[in-house]
C-alpha cells in the first residue's frame, strides 16, 4: 500500500511531466532586429527617410495602416535602416519613401501622367505603374541575420 505522501509526490511528478509535455503550453516569439540596405538613395538631398512596416494590408501603402513607422533625418553615410526586436516567422512588407519636402506624403507630378516626384521603394523591388501590390511586397522575416535591400526609384 502506498502512503499518502507517496501518491502526492507522484501526481506532483505526473502534473509536472503533462504540462511540459503540453502541446497547449504557450510558444514564445522571437524577436530580431530587420536589416535594410537602401540603394539608390540620392543622399544629397535633403529630407526625412521615411520607413513603414506593415504585417496586413489595411490601407497599404498608406502610412496609417502601418506596424511600425520610422523617420530619419537623411545624411550622407546613410545606406541602411535597422528596425529593432521584429516578430520572425511572420510575413511583412515595407515601403520606403524619400520625403524631401519633409510633408509627410509621398508628393506626385502630374504631367504628361501621375508619378512620384520623390523617391520611393517597398520590400521586393516590385514596381509597377500605379500603388505597389501588397502581395508581391510580401517577404518572410526569417530572423537570420541576412539584410534585405530595397531599390528606391525616382
Amino acid at each position: 500500500m502506498h502512503s499518502t505522501r507517496q501518491i502526492t509526490q507522484r501526481a506532483a511528478v505526473l502534473l509536472w511531466l503533462l504540462l511540459l509535455l503540453s502541446p497547449f503550453t504557450p510558444a514564445h516569439s522571437a524577436q530580431q532586429d530587420l536589416i535594410i540596405n537602401i540603394d539608390g538613395l540620392r543622399t544629397e538631398q535633403s529630407g526625412h527617410l521615411i520607413v513603414t512596416l506593415f504585417n496586413k494590408k489595411g490601407s497599404w501603402p498608406k502610412h496609417d495602416s502601418a506596424s511600425l513607422k520610422r523617420t530619419i533625418a537623411i545624411d550622407a553615410s546613410l545606406s541602411q535602416v535597422v528596425l529593432p526586436a521584429i516578430e520572425t516567422g511572420k510575413r511583412y512588407a515595407v515601403q520606403i519613401l524619400h520625403d524631401h519636402n519633409i510633408n509627410g506624403v509621398l508628393d506626385f507630378r502630374w504631367f504628361p501622367y501621375p508619378k512620384p516626384s520623390e523617391g520611393v521603394g517597398v520590400s521586393n523591388n516590385h514596381r509597377r505603374m500605379g500603388p505597389p501590390s501588397f502581395e508581391k511586397a510580401l517577404f518572410e522575416h526569417t530572423g537570420s541575420h541576412r539584410p534585405i535591400t530595397i531599390e528606391i526609384g525616382y
